[in-house]
């Protein structure tokens, strides 16, 4: 490991570089200031007739603020035109009255008037899905209207203001074939959940992601710091990722400086964050009648006297008779959020660099949740001679987040459960005790759970170009230090400190046992949780090495072009953690040599491991007349994780392209600008589940096995056995799709329909062994799945005579996956209702639920313990009434109904949770200085189970929801939404069943941006341009077919962490 990883000191030069930078960049923005204030306004020349002058000016990328060079500028009506320069700046002599036209490849042309002006500031807009526009596809970049792969892009422009910190909240919606879910919003941990085309594994479902061509993390990067982002999704597009590009692969380039004069950029927000959907549980008063109603049904005495009641609703005895809201009480409202980002860019031909620093902070619900993360970006491209170039690239960033040392989910279902008659706190201030628990004291008095997770990602490359003409060399060296997507440490480069406390809390005590207003009550102390201080400490670390060979040829003879590109690459890591803790702190000092005395109160663990990864890449391509395209690709792959028989594998694909719209007989028809029909096979791979080193069995160490001589003694046994046949899922995926552009750009469409056949996934046999076998076995590839859909993107745009400006986009992705093969034990698959085979990933199983218990269905409905007539289907669950649930009898073991409701009648009862549809809306429109951009996204063919405190009111002694204290079953309300009441809910009322399934489709508008651009004469000399946004995310939600209150994305029983709905304003200033 010392030989392979760089030392301490390499590690300090690389900080000190950037360290370096970061002064020359501050040192260089004052420069930079002193100079644009010290020019002045451009000078002025007027020729000897003054209708005649010479007009200068500079063009820049509507979109992104960049300088373009090469553009064309030509007077109107005449043959008089230049050229800009690298720096986008232009100069021409022009009538006073005279129109100029811009015109660029890939850019809408733009007309402006003189009206005789000496400077123009033009800005020109990219066309959509432009005939020349690039894509980044596996180590290298390719013209759209070049590849043969299904392949998305998202701008990143429409990312960088919005009010996130997690990059992966900013995709939703933006792509076709990209499904994301956003299951909680706590900071830290509030990522979204990314598929490529759904679900097609029980393994491995997330996708590969790859930033500057090495496999990364990306979703803590800076947004501002990200040139390109792109989704890998065929057969050809990620068969150079071999055994780990099965799930598709997301590929993100970061930036590194564009050619032009010095420029300094300043982008912030703040911004303000409230839960999106909190469910509303009932007040003292309703929880009250709900618990004497709950008395009444099971024929118990009333807990709550009238006058007990009349308290609860007059709050004359805030302390005895307490009328909370839990869960509203500890959320706060409006918590900050905020981002500010400097960027400096420029650079010469020869010479390029970019660099940035950001800074983003995301308060919790409560305060004492908490994120800080801190950016650093730098990207330096230089040629060192005509044929070489050099680029150096490092990302790093350092977040550190702040929590309670109770988790957030224990938190929410502790507020879900206390009841309101005991409030967060009492009168004094003191926190209140609800079941041994306390709330309050969980969030601000259980200690806090620290961690700082840091990232260096650095990266140098040479290319050379050769004597031969198209062919070019080029080596690339990665180290990092950060987590690794392809690892199974599952550790970031971290470092955790968790300090628990005693948890303080109170409940009042009346001196005569009467509770009534103007008693006195003492608030004697209690403790939960730990009783006496402890404290862990963990460090976690991923060191990476990768390099990269890559040699790549382009060249065109006549009407032919070839490219192809060769790539060897190795990949090391080596991970290792340590953790620390002692307990029973007799002082409350926070550091481990305060710990309790006792050897027992010491405990230290700690693990490492390593990875290696070796492959051989191809991609050889063939155009014919720019009509005719032919490509193949692949990998020669090996992993440490498989046997050493079993370590490499070829993934090869094969695509082609008909650009039917360069035929000659497709030359007449003028409003096709671009046609191609596509298609792909080929294969990729995925590593298995459930951790590396699969093919050996495994031992453990057992303590006090044996006392030999008097002393106790340790032994080894075999816990699992290994399976040396195990190797990677294999996926052979298909694709045929069909893209064009027409109307000169007006209309662009791509559609794709595909089919994956997924094998050899991790299923496990001991479900199928007798317990006389002895030992836990090892995962075999025994699972066969299909996964198949269609995906399409539809853009538009308009142009109107007022200068408005339209731009529409539309993504769907529908994907349904289909177990075909698993090891089912005999009582679901011998069971049709039961069987998963045949049946969605993920589908969802249950009771039917034919609807409530009536008077008819009892020979004597009012008794205590009334009995059901002769013919109607006894529930396996214990007593029922009328107004509980009753269930189908649906099959028995021999497959036909029995006059029973067991297990046997499961049934499938729902969608998959993760949703087969996905579609996201764009639209954006620009008119003047105004610039407005919304996405609506949304999803359909999914379900959600209802349970917990949500809708079993009282369950585990806890609270229940307004929904159930409006709309429960009584005598009179028989078609209510949830079964009658009962001071402990019922077996069979908690069975998992369709009465609890809910069709979560839904619509959101996901984020909005509204900007306005000052206009740049009133500017002054030394700012370019400033742009002020107001922007907004989750700012609704509509849920047409559930009427409970909740996030149709939460996960976690509804007790996740609540997403949030946030309203920010920023700025951008470019100097």
């Amino acid at each position: 490991m010392k030989r392979f990883l760089p030392d301490e000191r390499f590690i300090n030069r690389i900080a000190g570089f950037f360290m370096l930078l970061t002064v020359m960049f501050a040192i260089s923005s004052e420069s930079l200031a002193g100079q644009l204030t010290a020019s002045g306004a451009p000078k002025l020349y007027h020729s000897a007739i003054q209708q005649d002058l010479t007009v200068k000016g500079k063009v820049t990328d509507g979109s992104t603020g960049q300088s373009l060079p090469d553009v064309t500028v030509q007077i109107k009506g005449s043959t008089i035109r230049t050229v800009t320069d690298a720096n986008g700046n232009f100069a021409i002599r022009a009538q006073e009255n005279a129109t100029l036209v811009f015109l660029f490849v890939g850019y809408d042309a733009s007309e402006v008037a003189v009206k005789g002006t000496n400077f123009l500031n033009v800005t020109l807009r990219a066309k959509p899905n432009s005939l020349n526009e690039l894509v980044v596809v596996g180590y290298g970049t390719q013209k759209k209207t070049s590849t043969t792969a299904a392949v998305s892009s998202i701008q990143t422009s429409l990312i960088t203001q919005k009010p996130i910190v997690n990059i992966t909240n900013g995709l939703v919606g933006r792509a076709a074939g990209l499904i994301a879910t956003q299951g909680g919003g706590e900071p830290g941990f509030d990522g979204s959940g990314l598929l490529i085309r759904g679900p097609a594994t029980t393994g491995r479902t997330q996708p590969l992601t790859v930033v500057d061509g090495v496999p990364r993390d990306f979703s803590r990067l800076d947004p501002n710091s990200i040139e390109t982002i792109t989704i890998l999704k065929d057969a050809a597009a990620v068969a150079p990722y071999g055994v780990a590009g099965a799930n598709g692969v997301i590929l993100i380039t970061t930036k590194s400086g564009k050619s032009g004069k010095p420029t300094l950029t300043y982008n912030g927000y703040y911004g303000f964050q409230n839960p999106t959907n909190v469910p509303r549980f009932v007040n003292s008063y309703q929880y009250a009648l709900l618990r004497n109603e709950a008395a009444v049904n099971d024929g118990t005495a009333k807990p709550y006297t009238q006058t007990d009641i009349d308290l609860y609703q007059n709050h004359l005895d805030p302390d005895g008779h307490a009328d909370g809201r839990p869960l509203e009480d500890i959320i706060m409202k409006n918590r900050p959020i905020q981002y500010h980002n400097i960027t400096m860019s420029g650079g010469s031909e020869d010479v390029k660099y970019f660099a940035s620093l950001g800074y983003n902070r995301q308060d919790g619900m409560w305060s004492t949740t908490y994120l800080q993360k801190y950016n650093g970006s730098l990207g330096v491209t230089a040629n060192a001679t005509k044929t070489t170039t050099v680029n150096l690239r490092v990302n790093s960033y350092q977040e550190d987040q702040h929590f309670p040392a109770i988790g957030a989910g224990s938190i929410i279902g502790q507020a879900q459960r206390q009841n309101p008659t005991y409030p967060v706190r009492y009168s004094n201030g003191l926190a209140a005790g609800y079941i041994g628990q306390s709330l309050y004291s969980q969030i601000y008095d259980s200690g806090y759970t620290l961690n700082k997770n840091t990232a260096w990602l650095t990266q140098l490359s040479i290319e050379q170009k050769l004597p031969l003409k198209g062919l070019s060399l080029k080596g690339i060296v990665s180290y990092d230090i950060g987590p690794d997507p392809l690892g199974f440490s599952g550790n970031d480069n971290s470092q955790t400190r968790t300090w628990q406390t005693p948890m303080p809390f109170t409940n009042p005590v009346s001196p005569n046992g009467v509770f009534a207003p103007g008693t006195v009550y003492t608030f004697p102390l209690s403790k939960a949780g730990v009783n006496q201080p402890r404290l862990s400490q963990t460090s976690n670390e991923n060191k990476m090495m990768t390099l990269q060979g890559l040699l790549n040829y382009n060249n065109t003879f006549g009407k032919s072009q070839l490219t192809g590109t060769l790539v060897t690459e190795y990949r090391k890591v080596r991970w290792q953690n340590f953790t620390a803790s002692r307990i029973n702190y007799n002082l409350s000092i926070d550091e481990l040599n305060f710990g309790g005395p006792l050897p027992t109160d010491v405990i230290v663990s700690g693990s490492s491991g390593g990875q290696k990864q070796l492959g051989y890449v191809y991609r050889f391509t063939y155009a014919y007349n720019n009509r005719y395209l032919f490509e193949t690709a692949g990998r020669y792959d090996g992993s440490y994780i498989f046997s050493p028989g079993n370590r490499f594998g070829f993934f090869p694909s094969f695509s082609a392209g008909w650009r039917i719209s360069e035929e000659s007989f497709m030359k007449s028809i003028k409003w096709i600008d671009n046609l191609k029909l596509r298609g792909s096979y080929g294969q990729s791979g995925n590593y298995p589940s459930g951790g590396q080193y699969q093919y050996l069995s495994q031992f453990g160490i057992n303590n006090n096995s044996a006392v030999i001589g008097g002393n106790a003694t340790q032994s080894i046994s075999e816990n699992l056995q290994g399976n040396p046949n195990i190797t990677w899922e294999r996926a052979k995926k298909t694709d045929i799709a069909l893209e064009g552009t027409l109307f000169n750009g007006l209309l662009s469409f791509e559609t794709d329909l595909f089919y994956e056949k997924r094998s050899n996934f991790l299923v496990t046999i001991g479900t199928v062994l007798p317990a006389e076998y002895g030992v836990g076995t090892g995962q075999v590839n025994g699972g066969v799945l299909k996964n198949q859909g269609v995906e399409f993107t539809l853009s538009s745009f308009k142009n109107f005579a007022n200068g408005m400006r339209l731009d529409l986009r539309g993504t769907f992705t529908y994907a349904k996956s289909t177990i075909l093969q698993v090891y089912e034990n005999p009582a679901t698959f011998n069971n049709p209702n039961r069987r998963q085979t045949g049946r969605p990933l993920g589908e969802q199983f249950g009771l039917k639920a034919l609807g409530y218990y009536t008077p008819d269905d009892f020979i004597n409905p009012t008794a205590q313990n009334p009995t059901l007539k002769p013919g109607v289907p006894i529930p396996n669950f214990g007593q029922v009434h009328v107004g509980d649930l009753k269930y189908a009898d649906l099959s028995s073991p021999d497959g036909t109904p029995d006059g029973k409701v067991d297990a046997n009648d499961i049934t499938d009862i729902g969608h998959p949770q993760t949703p087969q549809i996905q579609f996201g809306l764009e639209p954006r429109i620009s008119f003047k200085n105004f610039d407005l951009d919304l996405l609506f996204q949304g999803s359909a063919r999914s379900n959600i189970q209802l349970n917990n405190y949500y809708v079993f009111p009282f369950l585990g002694s806890g609270s229940a929801t307004e929904a159930v204290f409006n709309d429960h079953w009584t005598p009179d309300n028989l078609n209510a939404t949830y079964p009658r009441i009962s001071g402990t809910p019922s077996a069979n009322n908690t069975q998992t069943s369709s009465w609890y399934i809910r069709n979560d489709s839904y619509i959101r508008l996901k984020s909005a941006e509204l900007g306005y651009t000052i206009p740049r004469r009133i500017l002054g000399k030394s700012i370019s341009s400033v742009r002020v946004f107001a922007s907004g995310q989750n700012l609704f939600t509509v849920t047409p077919h559930m009427k409970e209150a909740i996030d149709p994305e939460n996960s976690g029983s509804n007790q996740n962490y609540y997403q949030q709905r946030v309203i920010s304003f920023g700025l951008n200033v470019t100097f």
